[in-house]
């Protein structure tokens, strides 16, 4: 990072304890300067390249000072791959200004690309929100699909029994009795 006061050491982003950079994640790093960098104008992100799937799709990076409590934003909306994009895995982002941040378009997107992906229920079980805890597992998705199929024709032959049964039919004793006198009586708590 640059700052107004400074520039950083470079510093590489791990977790020990979690996986990090996964599709859809959202990650948080506390990360220590030796003095303080004033505003951040800009920001420096690279990897090596190296894993199963190396190719990063990075949509924004929020920094604060923890001391003067300063938030800066950098809407990256890139992939540092040597796949994807320009065929970069390094690359600078400046800082956005207020005018940015504060955008029709930069509201929009984030609303209905987090709302879309956390609030509709099926997008949500394929490509599940960051902090949620669900997790699916291919064992889990087959007993599903199996039991889908075993109630499948269960549920056919359910559907099939109701639309064959016909009507009863009241039969007239007598036939001055009216229409009234063959309904069924009603009992004194019966509510409509």
């Amino acid at each position: 990072m640059t700052g107004s006061d400074g520039e950083s050491d470079t510093h590489v982003l791990t977790d020990p304890d979690k996986p990090v950079f996964e599709r859809g994640a959202v990650d948080m790093f506390l990360l220590a300067t030796p003095f303080p960098l004033g505003e951040v104008r800009n920001l420096r992100l690279q990897h090596d390249n190296s894993g199963g799937r190396p190719s990063w799709y990075i949509n924004k990076v929020t920094v604060q000072d923890l001391q003067t409590r300063q938030v800066f934003h950098f809407f990256c909306n890139c992939w540092l791959s040597v796949d994807h994009g320009d065929n970069m895995t390094k690359k600078t982002f400046n800082a956005a200004k207020n005018n940015e941040v504060a955008s029709f378009r930069n509201i929009f997107q984030t609303r209905t690309s987090t709302g879309f992906r956390d609030e509709h229920i099926w997008v949500s079980i394929v490509d599940p929100p960051s902090r949620s805890s669900m997790q699916i597992t291919w064992q889990e998705l087959m007993v599903g699909v199996q039991s889908g199929l075993l109630m499948f024709p269960i549920n056919i032959l359910i559907i099939t029994i109701f639309r064959s049964i016909k009507p009863r039919v009241i039969s007239k004793s007598h036939k001055g009795d009216s229409e009234e006198s063959l309904r069924p009586p009603l009992s004194p708590y019966h509510l409509f």
